[in-house]
């Protein structure tokens, strides 16, 4: 079961994995990062106000866009190999 979030927690991760991420875990995979997404994940647009915008890695003048634009973004700069989605 995951925690709570409250406004006072400095810590808002969850306190246990997705099942992805421990399917993933079990294959041997080391997740490593958490990227940026979308307000409310649901914009053609690749930023949020908490962390502004994610820029395209070989063009900062334009974004990945959608829901999984950081992602997008750390793939395309070779951060990652792959990555999971929001």
């Amino acid at each position: 079961m995951a925690r709570r979030i409250d406004e006072d927690d400095d810590d808002p991760s969850s306190s246990e994995d997705a099942a992805l991420v421990r399917a993933l875990r079990s294959a041997g995979a080391i997740p490593f990062c958490r990227t940026n997404c979308a307000q409310l994940c649901l914009s053609f647009g690749a930023g949020n106000p908490v962390y502004g915008t994610t820029r395209h890695p070989d063009d900062p003048s334009r974004t990945p866009g959608g829901s999984s634009c950081g992602e997008g973004a750390l793939v395309a700069a070779g951060g990652s190999v792959l990555g999971i989605g929001k």
